[in-house]
């Protein structure tokens, strides 16, 4: 039975990205045109201390028609006690992994507050929920390289993803 509610939550929700995608911020528009995160690895978040911005750093892993790709998702926050972003707890979605990975994300319009949330559930069994103006995109290149293990160096083909 829950395969058949994932797949009506899913079906709802791509309807109502329909209905809102014509508001989106182009950025948002991009990313859901040339990427899939599901089953992206997070590699981090930046916040800045000093004004309204976030920046997730995701890596897409190669696919048998498109190699790896890291990408940094830089959020324009929505000031305020409402705006930001937040981390909700869903213990029930936690899987066992070393990594965090992205197990589902969507897009939505919050009419009444003006402003755009993105929501991703997290195998650690959390929810990153961040309201936002504007999203920019930002392709930092191939395999993202998150453990500098024998001194440093960088193993022959780590940064290519091959």
């Amino acid at each position: 039975m829950a395969s058949e509610e994932w797949r009506l939550a899913g079906d709802a929700y791509l309807r109502r990205y329909e209905e809102v995608r014509r508001w989106m911020p182009a950025g948002v528009r991009r990313l859901r045109s040339r990427f899939s995160l599901h089953d992206a690895r997070v590699v981090g978040l930046v916040a800045d201390e000093d004004g309204p911005r976030m920046t997730l750093l995701l890596q897409i892993e190669p696919t048998a028609g498109r190699p790896a790709v890291a990408l940094g998702l830089a959020y324009h926050l929505v000031a305020g006690p409402a705006g930001g972003y937040r981390f909700h707890r869903h213990p029930e979605a936690a899987e066992a992994n070393e990594a965090t990975w992205v197990l589902h994300d969507e897009f939505d319009l919050d009419e009444g507050n003006h402003f755009f949330v993105h929501r991703l559930l997290l195998t650690d069994g959390s929810e990153l929920e961040v309201r936002f103006h504007g999203l920019n995109v930002v392709r930092l290149g191939g395999k993202m390289v998150t453990s500098l293990k024998d001194g440093g160096r960088v193993r022959a083909g780590e940064l290519s993803g091959a």
